[in-house]
């Protein structure tokens, strides 16, 4: 974070977040192949960042986990329901989730 221009004493705790949020779930099980970190930040660009800075993206998966149908793959943030909702359809369309 320093490197960056950032404050390095920051918390996770001291992030804002927005205060619309949607957790995009698996429509199937299986193993995550890969995940395109292309399409990963077209998404969290729909939602607003990085101008907006409450606006982004929440993994909560890696290559090589096993996901059940309806586990969490990620939550998108933003501070409007517009964006929130381009990121939504960006998300449904692209599929940024690969399976095994």
């Amino acid at each position: 974070i320093e490197e960056q221009g950032g404050n390095p004493e920051i918390k996770p705790d001291d992030i804002k977040i927005g205060k619309k949020e949607e957790t995009i779930k698996s429509d199937v099980g299986g193993r995550v192949k890969f995940i395109n970190n292309k399409e990963i930040s077209a998404i969290a660009r729909a939602a607003g960042a990085p101008r907006d800075k409450t606006s982004g993206l929440y993994l909560h998966i890696n290559p090589g986990d096993f996901v059940d149908k309806g586990d969490a793959l990620f939550t998108i943030y933003s501070s409007k329901n517009r964006r929130l909702n381009n990121a939504m359809e960006l998300a449904d369309t692209l599929k940024p989730v690969k399976y095994v």
